[in-house]
């Protein structure tokens, strides 16, 4: 009884494993008459999202029925990485980024639109 449980919890993971790389895939046509497509996996979009974990101390003081003492709170401040790039760049490369993910954009307009944004890099 005890093998079935095991192996039943197997094949379970197995399957949900393998639904979750087939769900990273998506059509990315070719050229704009969406004739030919190849299948592809998504961009990484969060590139220049940054995170920084923070900590805060403070002191409370309160009337009756309110906190009396040290506070101590933990959190998380979360928003874009602005040091390396300006925000036009950024703003460009995460929306070309989205429509490639969604389907929504040729290859051939990404690849044009991509060479537009470096362009103005340089």
């Amino acid at each position: 009884m005890k093998f079935y449980f095991y192996k039943i919890i197997t094949v379970a993971v197995f399957l949900l494993f393998q639904a979750s790389i087939a769900a990273a895939e998506f059509k990315l046509y070719l050229d704009d008459s969406r004739t030919e497509h190849i299948m592809v996996e998504e961009q990484d979009c969060s590139v220049y999202k940054s995170e920084n974990g923070k900590i805060t101390l403070g002191f409370k003081a309160g009337g009756l029925f309110f906190g009396i003492g040290p506070e101590v709170s933990f959190g998380k401040e979360s928003g874009i990485d602005w040091d390396k790039l300006t925000q036009r760049l950024v703003a460009r490369y995460l929306e070309l980024c989205t429509r490639f993910n969604t389907g929504s954009i040729s290859k051939s307009e990404y690849d044009k639109r991509l060479k537009k944004i470096e362009a103005i890099e340089t």
